[in-house]
């Protein structure tokens, strides 16, 4: 089976482990005060093959921010998988300022294909969304 990362969109990884690869480059963004969503992963196959959601463990904490990890649930809208409720660990980030960038570290850990992520996230200023 494939894991996936599911952020935005979904991106195949395939990286042979945490140790074994350079991490993943990724970045996100996100408004200085607000929780956001910079990343969901899960384990689905072939065929909406799903395993349970991975591990996540923090490898570098952010400076300004905070990091949260939930297990939850999503159902899919499109593809093999629609209608689908699929196990997955959502990683949450909230910035107490905008104007920098952060950077976050992890590893995904599913038994099979496990990798590391660095991520830059560009923080806004608080409602500069709304602008």
């Amino acid at each position: 089976m494939r894991s996936q990362l599911i952020a935005l969109a979904m991106i195949a990884v395939g990286a042979a482990g945490p140790a074994a690869a350079a991490p993943q480059a990724v970045s996100a963004k996100a408004e200085a005060g607000r929780l956001t969503r910079i990343a969901m992963h899960a384990d689905v196959g072939p065929g909406c093959t799903l395993g349970p959601a991975p591990e996540i463990r923090i490898t570098r904490k952010p400076r300004y921010g905070t990091l949260t990890v939930l297990k939850a649930r999503v159902v899919s809208k499109t593809g093999a998988c629609a209608g689908k409720e699929i196990p997955v660990q959502d990683i949450l980030y909230k910035a107490r300022s905008g104007g920098r960038t952060d950077t976050v570290g992890y590893d995904v850990i599913d038994g099979k294909r496990d990798r590391s992520v660095e991520m830059r996230i560009s923080v806004a200023p608080a409602g500069a969304a709304a602008r």
